[in-house]
């Protein structure tokens, strides 16, 4: 089989593993999907999801990076005119760009890093895999990564630690948008290799 067909096959049955919460086995899925298309982002992505759920906080903030390396190369080709950009995305990433203020443009290391500026959710996830091995005594921040957990597992758990811990999906938002977010862009600024986004050997760069 194709290498990147098989990959593909990985992720489904991945994906398949994880509603069964089978985590360990959809880890190893997601893991030799990278093995044989290190290029598939959609793999990095669930693969950080399924190790923070694993406690692996160290892999997941990895793949997150790939991820966004993976997403910030394909920008990158957009803007050049070597990937076609679809006309009704490239006018809101440009409104978008546009929009910031001057002293964040000159900030970027790059015009495709607005990118991580548009992209909440990645932040997010960053955030909550790079404090996850980090010791956190604040006790809204603990209620914030049981209820983060809860969201990656699903909907059922969701409502059930709302309603053991008292702790609002209102809260929860807020501090993502006040605390998580931001730090996620910052980890994501520094820690990605902007040198070397022209690269797809992600695993060797982040791993």
């Amino acid at each position: 089989m194709d290498v990147k067909k098989l990959a593909e096959s990985l992720l489904k049955t991945g994906l398949e593993q994880k509603r069964k919460g089978n985590l360990d086995q959809a880890a190893e899925d997601f893991t030799e999907g990278v093995a044989n298309d290190p290029t598939n982002a959609s793999i990095h992505y669930e693969l950080g999801k399924i190790q923070f759920l694993r406690g692996d906080y160290g892999i997941s903030l990895s793949a997150y990076l790939a991820y966004t390396h993976l997403q910030l190369k394909k920008r990158e080709s957009q803007l050049s005119g070597e990937l076609d950009f679809p006309e009704e995305e490239k006018a809101l990433s440009e409104d978008f760009y546009n929009s910031l203020p001057e002293e964040v443009k000159k900030s970027l290391p790059r015009k495709s890093a607005s990118y991580i500026l548009e992209d909440g959710d990645i932040c997010n996830h960053v955030a909550h895999s790079y404090f996850g091995s980090q010791k956190i005594e604040d006790p809204d921040i603990v209620e914030n990564f049981k209820l983060y957990y809860s969201t990656l597992v699903g909907s059922n758990l969701v409502q059930m630690t709302i309603e053991q811990f008292g702790f609002s999906m209102e809260k929860f938002n807020q501090m993502n948008l006040d605390i998580f977010i931001p730090n996620g862009r910052m980890i994501l600024l520094d820690n990605i290799a902007w040198d070397r986004l022209d690269e797809d050997d992600v695993v060797r760069i982040y791993f």
